[in-house]
């Protein structure tokens, strides 16, 4: 499928998405460094913008009169906004529940019992160590994009928010999530967990 395309005020192409995305590699490579506070590799990085870019063909209406590059450059950067948005607010809640188990509870006698101390006794403590444990050999066994949809669903994000922010379809979501879990219960019957 081709689509016609804006490429500079008097040139117009019919272009298939491969020759879009081999002629706007360079700004696919250009945005993902600019957006270094990113934590992602970038790979990563480029494969956001990639996806961005098909959005942006897939979207793109000639009849509007607006360059192709113009706006790719705008939806990709808006791409990589929303996810640092996202690392920002995982980076908060980890530090909020963090402060949250060093909070003293109200209801303590002295005012110095910690919510993290009502949790630590012996057995709570190897229970912890033990979910730790497998939840780093789970998360190993997952891929990136597997990682990244397990991270979104942990954030009480929806399939619907979640597929938006990927820029993919809610049933490759819903596909992820099946896969994450057949992944855990393999580790179950494998007894790693």
């Amino acid at each position: 499928m081709s689509k016609l395309i804006i490429i500079d005020a008097d040139i117009t192409l019919d272009l298939e998405f491969d020759d879009v995305l081999e002629r706007f590699q360079p700004l696919i490579k250009s945005e993902a460094e600019k957006f270094w506070s990113l934590r992602m590799e970038f790979e990563d990085k480029c494969q956001l913008a990639a996806i961005a870019l098909w959005d942006t063909y897939e979207r793109y209406d000639i009849s509007k009169g607006v360059g192709f590059g113009y706006v790719a450059k705008f939806i990709i950067r808006n791409r990589f906004k929303v996810a640092i948005k996202h690392d920002k607010a995982v980076k908060r809640d980890s530090v909020d529940v963090i402060e949250s188990l060093n909070k003293p509870l109200k209801d303590s006698i002295d005012g110095t019992t910690l919510l993290g101390d009502t949790i630590s006794s012996g057995e709570d403590i190897a229970m912890e160590l033990a979910l730790r444990g497998v939840a780093k050999e789970f998360i190993s066994l997952l891929n990136i994009d597997q990682k990244k949809t397990l991270a979104l669903t942990m954030n009480d994000l929806n399939q619907t928010q979640i597929s938006e922010m990927l820029g993919i379809s809610r049933q490759a979501i819903n596909k992820r999530i099946k896969m994450c879990r057949k992944i855990f219960v393999r580790c179950m019957n494998m007894g790693v967990v």
